[in-house]
């Protein structure tokens, strides 16, 4: 049987794991940079603990925005963040975020996204996941000290 569709990024920033974890679960931050380049975050409440909810809301111009919500199912300080993404009407993916502090002082983020309903949906998500990590990236260096 053919796994579901998944996928799987990777970033490094040059930012300590426990900044680069707050930028994963701390609303004020998430405004920052989860809309990516076109969209504009209007709401983000996190929960960021074992059975908590996130909520992020992004308003695209011209185009229709987005909700994102799930319940995370696995936080782990400084390290990772497990949370099953809800796509409505009863689909839900897994998204895993992993933090791994360099020795060179950089922090490896891994995001998963996996088990979409099927490859449309992956597609769709991979794109917004692409353009929230490099928004991602360009915040965290404006962060930097």
């Amino acid at each position: 049987m053919p796994a579901a569709p998944r996928i799987t990024l990777l970033t490094r920033v040059a930012l300590p794991i426990e900044t680069v974890f707050e930028l994963w679960t701390l609303p004020a931050h998430i405004q920052r940079w989860w809309g990516g380049s076109r969209g504009q975050v209007l709401h983000a409440s996190v929960d960021a603990r074992l059975g908590g909810m996130f909520w992020v809301a992004v308003a695209l111009p011209g185009e229709q925005g987005y909700d994102n919500f799930g319940k995370f199912t696995g936080v782990h300080r400084g390290e990772a963040l497990t949370v099953d993404w809800d796509h409505g009407r009863g689909r839900v993916s897994q998204l895993v975020v992993q933090l791994l502090a360099q020795k060179d002082g950089l922090t490896e983020v891994t995001l998963t996204h996996r088990e979409f309903p099927d490859e449309r949906m992956r597609d769709f998500q991979l794109e917004r996941w692409q353009d929230a990590l490099a928004a991602f990236d360009a915040y965290a260096a404006e962060l930097r000290p």
